[in-house]
């Protein structure tokens, strides 16, 4: 550990300590005062003293005043009746009052004049009858309890006025004046005003939507219910999310753009753990996220103006949080054409021990048999052809007592995908000549320290550390005779501490505080060597012939700091102020670390909310994302983006739920990058001859989503519908172009049909405007020589677009309940109309009879129709 390090733990670490009380009070003791005689003592005050059994005595102060004393000693030892004897003195007696209690009158009152007072507590938003409200009277401190319907009671002994109180968690107190003009009964109706949320748990950023329903608080807008019968490919998380307004995603790859940004701009966080890249097949598009999604308890998805916790990334956040372990053995396995999995959750040492386990390992070699039947027959020379790809994750968390408890999780990946000749329909038509041969293998562990100090403070740490490795090795020759050869090898390390603070002063007060740092040791080993014939490259000269070596060992630090403070205004309007510092030691930049946050949260009513967001967001290039691939051996400069975001939601009497987001988002600083601007499906995407580098000036997102989703009801069809209209340019030189995946129109749409108890079908659609594409024309110039040679010609990037997408998807759950658990039975089919939704281009020239050259634009399609299966028992 160097010193560096050494002086982060000394002064960082900060193991908070819950606040103890040695004073404990021994209930076992009970003395009660007594005196041989009570004469001339204050009435009043002997009352209290002999009513040792907590009798609940009322009085009116006009009946037993101040300067009352007791006149003559009790002879009886029993409380109550010392008390009578004591009152018999001064003409007063004791009646039966509510609830048990007893009422102080005069022997010249009748009992059946005692005041009584009925009413009822409405919610003044609602106009509705609340139950459960404590209704107190204040002079007497009699209390009641309303029933089902609202309802409240009192008999009390008359008075002046009488001040009532109705309490109830959730709603601000009401207090009324009831003042009787002659002893008859008076009803009384109480409105409380609803408080609109606890303030740690109000969401104040618009463009937030949580997932499942892991608490009883969260209201999420996919249960899971929901998901576990919404089509999406390998039974992934991450294509239900890919199904909400704002995202943008291919047909195959479980990636996707958030708002317009680039791939890489959304946070990952696991039960607290950043994860980086977190899928499978990295670079065969990254086809499976590596979360098993019956692992998974609650998402919280956010789509821009997020909160000063979270930084360092400027399109989105991820949270996802993994279920609680159960405190009895449960397990679940299960089976599908992409996968078998199996879970297990159980608890020891009385239940304060608890554990998850989830392994997956991957079945590509059976998907690859649905393409190609022969794929299971391994040909001679090809014994070494492998196709594997698991995964697991588990938490062991530990409860040491009402303060404390320690979770430790980890996570573990591996890939290893070996082939020759990859077969036809899958990424590549059978054209080319490939050898190629990947492997992936990530490794995450961190424990968390949760405590809570006191009622009000409370502090999470993070301990973690990790490893990331990454090989390539192939070779590919294609019919045009372009060669590539490629050898890559990286291998990172990250060991990493974090705290974060949250104190509730008290409904209208809330703050958080966090800190923390990363340490990173990379190591890049790339080389390739590239023959290369298109026209695209050349120009119409020979064939370019180019080398890359790049050997580059980075290392270094990342810090950050945030603060935020979150308070009501008023009874409807809740802001947060929050502020984030971020330094990363690799990256030279002389941009402002600071990034100021402020959102709004106006609540209209107890259905509709406004929301408002405006900040600054930044992202420093991941150590693990050098370009080296591109010949790059520096990185660039943290990005910087500014948010500003104006949301609407309505939540209908009925559990309907409509969202409304508008948002603009500004790139001041981004980064060069290279892309595939006509075919981003590729074995080795630098190898392509459309690898060009963009270098923007400035990058825009603006837009407007909403999104509309029917109550949850079972045994009813539900239905969602979601809607984005947006731009996304990058600008160069005061010329803007389109980015690669801006989508004018897009929308999804899905329907849930129960049939019976037993069946449930779900149908899921998704349209879009194509995705930009860029053309290309071409001529005969002669050389030197007088040689005709043919010149292909880029027109504007992104100037035109692909055909729109468009797509079907079909799903059928059967659950049968078995003695011992039950079975789900799924049959899936992705593209149920078998449309042909073009992800590619390629290009032929030919040369007609007059010497002129055509361009012939050949696409490539995304997934035709596939259908799937599978089934899980759990017990």
């Amino acid at each position: 550990m160097n010193s560096f390090t050494m002086k982060m733990v000394l002064l960082v670490i900060v193991i908070p300590c819950p606040a103890s009380n040695p004073f404990q009070r021994d209930d076992s003791q009970n003395a009660a005062n007594t005196t041989d005689s009570y004469v001339g003592l204050p009435l009043a005050l002997v009352i209290s003293k002999i009513n040792t059994e907590n009798f609940n005595i009322i009085y009116s102060s006009l009946l037993i005043r101040p300067d009352m004393k007791v006149k003559k000693q009790p002879k009886s030892n029993e409380p109550l009746e010392m008390i009578r004897e004591i009152l018999m003195a001064h003409e007063l007696r004791l009646v039966a009052g509510p609830e048990g209690s007893w009422l102080v009158i005069s022997n010249k009152e009748q009992a059946s004049s005692i005041f009584e007072i009925h009413g009822t507590v409405k919610s003044r938003q609602e106009q509705i009858t609340i139950a459960g409200v404590t209704v107190t009277e204040m002079t007497t401190q009699v209390q009641t309890v309303t029933d089902n319907d609202g309802h409240f009671s009192f008999r009390l002994p008359h008075e002046r006025r009488y001040e009532l109180v109705a309490a109830l968690d959730g709603f601000f107190p009401a207090n009324v004046i009831v003042t009787p003009q002659k002893r008859v009964e008076t009803d009384v109706v109480i409105r409380l005003d609803r408080f609109p949320y606890l303030i740690e748990e109000i969401v104040v950023a618009p463009s937030q939507i949580t997932l499942l329903d892991q608490g009883p608080r969260s209201k999420p807008l996919f249960t899971s219910e929901d998901i576990e019968v919404l089509p999406r490919i390998s039974d992934d998380l991450y294509r239900a999310l890919s199904r909400l307004p704002g995202t943008a995603g291919g047909d195959i790859s479980a990636k996707f753009n958030v708002r317009g940004g680039v791939d890489d701009e959304v946070l990952v966080l696991l039960d607290g753990q950043e994860i980086y890249q977190p899928f499978h097949l990295k670079d065969l598009l990254s086809v499976f996220s590596v979360f098993d999604s019956n692992a998974i308890g609650q998402v919280n998805f956010s789509s821009g103006g997020y909160p000063a916790q979270f930084g360092d990334r400027m399109s989105g956040v991820i949270e996802l949080s993994t279920i609680e372990p159960q405190e009895k053995l449960q397990a679940e396995v299960g089976s599908s054409f992409f996968n078998k999995r199996i879970l297990a959750s159980d608890s020891f040492a009385e239940g304060r021990a608890q554990w998850f386990l989830s392994v997956r390992s991957g079945l590509l070699d059976l998907l690859r048999a649905f393409d190609n039947p022969n794929a299971l027959v391994r040909e001679e020379g090809n014994q070494d052809e492998s196709f594997t790809f698991r995964d697991a994750q588990g938490k062991f968390l530990f409860h040491v007592n009402d303060h404390w408890s320690l979770a430790i999780n980890f996570l573990g990946i591996e890939d290893l995908i070996e082939f020759s000749d990859f077969p036809a329909g899958i990424f590549t038509p059978d054209r080319d000549l490939q050898d190629v041969s990947f492997a992936y293998k990530d490794i995450y562990t961190w424990a968390t320290i949760s405590t809570q100090i006191n009622d009000q403070i409370s502090a999470e740490t993070i301990v973690s550390a990790g490893e990331l490795q990454r090989d390539r090795i192939g070779h590919q020759e294609r019919r045009n005779g372009s060669i590539f050869d490629v050898e890559d090898h990286r291998q990172f390390e990250f060991s990493g501490l974090k705290q974060n603070w949250q104190a509730t002063i008290s409904d209208q007060h809330y703050f958080q505080l966090g800190y923390g740092f990363k340490n990173f040791k990379g190591s890049y080993d790339y080389s390739n060597q590239k023959l290369e014939t298109s026209p695209l490259v050349t120009a119409g000269g020979l064939p370019l012939s180019e080398q890359k070596q790049i050997n580059v060992d980075p290392d270094g630090t990342q810090t950050f700091g945030f603060v935020s403070y979150r308070t009501w205004l008023t009874r409807s309007l809740a802001v947060e102020m929050g502020l984030r510092w971020d330094d990363q030691s690799y990256v030279n930049t002389a941009n402002d670390p600071w990034s100021p946050r402020l959102h709004l949260n106006y609540r209209i009513d107890e259905h509709i909310n406004l929301r408002l967001s405006w900040g600054v967001y930044q992202q420093a290039q991941g150590i693990d994302e050098l370009q080296v691939e591109d010949g790059v051996s520096q990185f660039h400069a943290s990005q910087r983006s500014q948010h500003i975001v104006l949301g609407y939601e309505h939540l209908f009497a009925n559990g309907s739920v409509w969202r409304l987001d508008a948002y603009q988002k500004e790139v001041s600083e981004p980064a060069a990058r290279y892309e595939n601007g006509l075919n981003r499906v590729a074995l080795f995407l630098e190898s392509e001859p459309d690898r060009w580098l963009i270098e923007p000036d400035r990058s825009y997102a603006d837009g407007i989503e909403t999104f509309i989703k029917s109550p949850a009801t079972k045994g009813a069809i539900n239905w969602w519908l979601g809607y984005s209209y947006s731009k996304t340019e990058d600008e160069k030189d005061g010329h803007r172009s389109l980015r690669s995946w801006d989508q004018t129109h897009s929308g999804n749409i899905g329907i849930t049909i129960p049939l019976g108890q037993r069946w449930n079908v779900n149908f899921a659609g998704e349209y879009h405007t194509g995705w930009p594409t860029t053309s290309l024309t071409a001529h005969l110039e002669e050389d030197e020589s007088s040689v005709p040679q043919l010149i292909v010609e880029r027109g504007e990037r992104n100037g035109e677009r692909l055909p729109d997408f468009k797509r079907l998807d079909m799903r059928v759950t059967h659950l049968t309940e078995l003695p011992r658990g039950r079975l789900t039975f799924f049959m899936e089919i992705t593209n149920l109309l078998n449309e042909k939704n073009p992800c590619c281009v390629d290009f032929e020239f030919e040369i007609d009879s007059q010497g002129e050259v055509q361009v012939i634009r050949d696409y490539d399609y995304w997934m035709p129709i596939f259908p799937s299966l599978g089934m899980t028992y759990s017990y």
